[in-house]
C-alpha cells in the first residue's frame, strides 16, 4: 500500500520523533533531545474508510 506518513515532532523543540501513521491509538514518546514527554493521538478508522461504491481507491490483493 502506499500511505504518506506523517511527520511527528516534539511539542517543544520540533525535533523529528518519528514517521509514520497512527491510527486508533495513543502514543507516549519522549523526546531525545529535550526530555520532553509528548503525548501523540491517532486518527479513527473512519476516516479511512471510503463510502462510494465501489471504492475508487480499494486495491485488489489478487492480481
Amino acid at each position: 500500500m502506499n500511505f504518506s506518513y506523517k511527520e511527528y515532532r516534539c511539542k517543544i523543540c520540533k525535533k523529528l520523533l518519528f514517521k509514520g501513521l497512527l491510527v486508533e491509538s495513543i502514543v507516549e514518546i519522549k523526546c531525545r533531545s529535550c526530555q520532553t514527554i509528548n503525548i501523540l493521538e491517532g486518527k479513527k478508522m473512519e476516516e479511512f474508510l471510503c463510502t462510494v461504491s465501489p471504492c475508487p481507491y480499494r486495491k485488489s490483493l489478487h492480481k
